[in-house]
């Protein structure tokens, strides 16, 4: 299996599944608001996590190893 043989694309899944868990459940889930500046955390939080597994996972796969 080519995604266990590098550790970025083993960390990379990880941080794209923990992301989208994250969006899904600001999306279909109560909604965590920061009161004092009046954000989503679970869906900015789970963006910018979602973002570095893609990156991190597309790293991973395309490595010339």
């Amino acid at each position: 299996m080519k995604i266990l043989e590098d550790l970025r694309a083993v960390i990379g899944l990880f941080f794209f599944i923990i992301g989208a868990i994250l969006i899904s459940a600001s999306i279909f889930g109560p909604s965590d608001v920061i009161p004092s500046i009046n954000i989503k955390a679970n869906l900015w939080t789970g963006l910018v996590i979602f973002v570095f597994g893609s990156v991190m996972l597309f790293f991973g796969l395309t490595s010339k190893k």
